[in-house]
């Protein structure tokens, strides 16, 4: 049974939680304290799966006890719900905490937020593995110019001009903006050498996953690492395609389900390198992908849903991402156009990073819903979207 702790210096606050949580005791074990200190005692004793705190706090505040679990405890999934609207402070947490909710919280989404995380520790058997994922340093929190953008594109006077503004604060990611869009990927006539036209012609959802994708692979690959900018070209063909062969309804997921789609990969390649490297001489990209979850009990794609899943991103994203190497093949989903697009491009170039890996191509799996017709026009537009072929 997951075992859940929360802490909050509000006895009301703890009673609330719970009786909203009370049909749960059957699922969860769970526990309630009213302060730091006696969830530091909790934790030595028998450490929780997940931890949910208030931030301010007497003595030991919220930001302590984060950190004093992420150091004593990595493996501890760590949630903040807080009433704290200080946005300073927020981010001196944002790297301690995988999670953010407002208090009051809807028992509702609390519920399911609970039940995301509890879901996504499932995909990982590796407990040291975990715990590097989940360690105060390992995981990064949603990136900042990502967070940044999404502020400002909430705005209804919102202009591209804004856009531009906060993309261009970070060189990275304004570099890569403008590469993407003078790349055989967007296929334009004429160069583009503004960020704001680059935003006018990719669109700002475009844009919001380039931002993203960048951001992750920087956090996870390391700043300026010869395996993120890898990550970035491969992730960048790879969500090109899915958005073209998705359906109409897909396409928007479909893309950035390709931009993230294979953070597991990095990850290994920044925190196993060197087996990852043992592992991957000499063999198929596909072999690879079967050597890395006989190593350590999880795909690479498992893996990045569970990254991308610890942001708080949409669970059907984290789905799709997670199941893109063995997908049902009920319907053409998500998982089935990732696992399709990930797959062509690892045709046309085996290795495009140095940690590639990707489960062959399920041509029984593509024939069951009647989509294996399609192939030769998904591989002609996979040509031109790696090769720039017109």
């Amino acid at each position: 049974m997951v075992d859940i702790l929360f802490v909050d210096d509000e006895p009301h606050v703890l009673a609330g939680l719970r009786r909203s949580l009370r049909r749960r005791r059957h699922e969860w074990n769970l526990s309630f304290v009213g302060s730091g200190a006696e969830a530091l005692a909790h934790c030595a004793e028998h450490p929780p799966d997940v931890l949910v705190t208030d931030l301010c706090m007497p003595e030991m505040d919220g930001e302590d006890l984060l950190r004093a679990v992420a150091d004593a405890h990595p493996d501890v999934v760590r949630l903040v719900l807080s009433g704290l609207a200080d946005p300073t402070r927020s981010l001196e947490t944002v790297h301690l905490a995988h999670q953010f909710l407002a208090k009051p919280c809807d028992p509702t989404e609390l519920g399911e937020r609970l039940e995301r995380v509890v879901h996504l520790r499932a995909l990982l058997d590796d407990e040291r593995l975990r715990a590097d994922v989940a360690g105060g340093r390992a995981l990064p929190g949603a990136p900042d110019i990502f967070l940044a953008l999404q502020r400002v594109t909430a705005r209804e006077e919102a202009s591209t001009d804004d856009i531009a503004h906060v993309v261009e604060r970070d060189p990275t990611v304004a570099a890569t903006v403008l590469k993407v869009v003078n790349s055989a990927f967007v296929g334009l006539p004429r160069t583009v050498d503004t960020v704001e036209r680059a935003v006018v012609l990719l669109g700002v959802k475009m844009v919001e996953d380039i931002v993203l994708a960048v951001d992750a692979a920087r956090a996870v690959g390391g700043p300026g690492t010869r395996i993120a900018e890898q990550f970035q070209d491969h992730a960048t063909a790879t969500a090109m395609l899915a958005q073209a062969i998705a359906p109409k309804a897909l396409a928007g997921p479909a893309r950035t389900a390709g931009f993230l789609h294979d953070l597991g990969g990095l990850f290994l390649a920044a925190r196993r390198g060197r087996r990852l490297a043992e592992l991957a001489r000499g063999v198929s990209s596909d072999e690879l992908h079967a050597r890395i979850v006989a190593e350590w009990g999880v795909a690479p794609c498992e893996l990045g849903a569970y990254l991308i899943g610890m942001w708080g991103l949409p669970l059907a994203l984290v789905n799709g991402v997670a199941r893109s190497a063995s997908p049902s093949w009920r319907t053409w989903g998500l998982a089935e156009v990732l696992h399709v697009a990930d797959a062509l491009v690892h045709e046309l170039i085996p290795r495009p990073t140095s940690f590639s890996s990707a489960a062959p191509l399920d041509l029984e799996g593509l024939a069951r819903i009647d989509r294996d017709g399609r192939l030769p026009r998904w591989r002609d537009q996979a040509r031109r979207i790696v090769l720039g072929e017109r």
